[in-house]
């Protein structure tokens, strides 16, 4: 059995800290949080203390860190515009927790952002859209809430990506599935329920050593409504909210 990571007593407004461990001490996804316990403990992927630069060794985030891009901005912003070893505190839109800020460039391939909206007239729902439809959705639907950059894709066809298409559940209006070719023949000839609605964008399948991997959620509260996450808030859905079902590895995107 491993050692807890952290004992004793903290603030009950501690925020945005990754911790491998928690003991119970901190609550994961409270405060922006991400903290695992003994059975599902969280790997922060750093790489080894060393000198990145600026005056004092430090630990890099790995491209896989689930610390990339969960801070909060605001708070860095009361502390200064550089990390640790003095590079730019924010890259690609929001800070990463800890000390030291990933200097990681996008994949050369998957460098369109794409957006979540989680239906509230269905809670539980989501939608993924590119940035022209993410526009017509905050000016023309308002019953989808934006929860923000979800994770960056490709265009257009190239060597080593799969395309992605996207089905609405016509039984349950407003939600939606992505899936790739071999499951889209499948969808179409058995689930009439869903109705294709076209390409949608393309990626790395999931088996691939690009990108970082993008995992599959159902909500068994609503059969036939999904979810697609990274790999720190799967372990968050986890630990947390039970009633998604993780149905494996979707394929792989870049969270820059």
């Amino acid at each position: 059995m491993e050692s807890a990571d952290i004992e004793g007593f903290f603030a009950a407004n501690s925020a945005f800290n990754l911790i491998g461990n928690g003991n119970g001490v901190m609550v994961n996804g409270l405060n922006g949080n991400i903290v695992g316990d003994v059975l599902n403990t969280i790997n922060p992927r750093l790489g080894p203390l060393q000198n990145n630069g600026g005056i004092t060794p430090t630990h890099a985030p790995l491209p896989d860190s689930p610390a990339i891009d969960r801070g909060d901005n605001q708070i860095s912003s009361q502390v200064g515009q550089t990390d640790q070893t003095g590079a730019n505190r924010i890259r690609n839109r929001r800070v990463d927790i800890g000390s030291v800020e990933a200097q990681i460039s996008p994949h050369p391939l998957l460098t369109s952002p794409i957006y979540r909206f989680q239906n509230r007239e269905i809670p539980g729902t989501y939608l993924f859209v590119n940035e022209s439809e993410r526009q017509r959705v905050l000016a023309n639907f308002p019953q989808f809430q934006e929860e923000g950059f979800a994770f960056s894709v490709a265009t257009r066809e190239a060597d080593g990506l799969i395309p992605i298409y996207r089905f609405q559940n016509r039984e349950i209006p407003g939600t939606y599935l992505y899936v790739n070719e071999e499951e889209r023949r499948r969808i179409l000839r058995q689930f009439p329920q869903f109705q294709e609605e076209g390409l949608a964008f393309y990626v790395f399948p999931g088996n691939s050593t690009e990108g970082e991997t993008i995992y599959r959620f159902q909500n068994s509260n609503l059969p036939g409504t999904y979810l697609f996450v990274n790999e720190a808030e799967r372990l968050s859905i986890l630990q947390n909210y039970p009633s998604f079902i993780q149905e494996g590895i979707a394929f792989s995107a870049s969270l820059l």
